[in-house]
């Protein structure tokens, strides 16, 4: 049976796993042709922010173990379509690989997102896939040189997964908040640092205060349009700070635990 994870309206902003599947890899597979394409559908409720890709493969490929990730949006026609993002990795076996895509402002609208890979990579290599995961049937699309194709066939011992921010929810015609965040690690035992995705040059405001009230941190420049990652050191005592993020009218709070 497909375990769907419920997404919530986030407030402050946190992350959400987007998933389908068991949480069990299983079977074995292999090789496929050159040029062939996976992706797995993910329900996406609301326009979100997505921060990374999980992948779970469960058996090495023995000849080349390189995995070729990709990541497509829907285009509105139920099936993948603009490629957002794409890279090599050397995955370890057995274990999640994270990617982090947090800097790349890649933001998917209500609908589908389709993490997957591909069997070749830019060097015309051929990479890991395998298929066997009867959990996905369904789910999965494959690519057959032309076209995206509806896959009943797949069944891989491989794992897929979103992390994503939620970002509004207030309808389909609203725009989204002018700036875009997330604090990490949270809790913290060292250093924090805050992403932020700016649609355009704004001027930010940030400032990090205990519970008394007391400023610890302050930032106010004007920072281009794009992704950015500020870090708060030296490492805060245990204790709770609130964190505060300002752009033009929108207001953003965080609460940060140290420990």
């Amino acid at each position: 049976m497909i375990t769907l994870l419920p997404i919530l309206l986030l407030f402050p902003q946190e992350r959400e796993t987007l998933r389908v599947d068991d949480g069990n890899a299983s079977g074995w597979g292999g090789n496929a042709s050159s040029e062939w394409r996976e992706a797995v559908r993910l329900p996406v409720p609301d326009s979100s922010w997505i921060l990374g890709l999980l992948y779970y493969p469960a058996n090495p490929d023995g000849y080349n173990p390189k995995l070729h990730y990709c990541l497509w949006d829907d285009d509105s026609d139920g099936t993948p379509g603009t490629l957002l993002a794409e890279g090599v990795i050397t995955p370890s076996y057995d274990s999640w690989n994270y990617i982090d895509l947090s800097g790349q402002g890649i933001t998917v609208n209500k609908g589908f997102a389709y993490p997957g890979w591909s069997s070749e990579d830019q060097r015309g290599d051929t990479v890991y896939f395998n298929w066997y995961d009867s959990f996905l049937d369904g789910f999965n699309w494959w690519y057959d040189g032309a076209l995206w194709q509806p896959d009943n066939a797949f069944a891989g011992d491989f794992m897929i997964r979103a992390v994503a921010d939620v970002y509004y929810d207030v309808g389909e015609d609203a725009p989204p908040p002018a700036l875009r965040f997330s604090v990490y690690p949270n809790p913290t035992r060292g250093p924090v640092s805050v992403r932020l995705f700016l649609p355009k040059d704004e001027r930010v405001s940030l400032e990090l205060a205990d519970m008394l009230g007391r400023r610890l941190f302050a930032l106010d420049n004007l920072l281009r349009a794009g992704a950015h990652t500020i870090t708060i050191t030296p490492s805060l005592p245990p204790g709770i700070y609130i964190l505060q993020v300002e752009s033009g009218e929108a207001i953003f709070t965080e609460r940060i635990i140290a420990e």
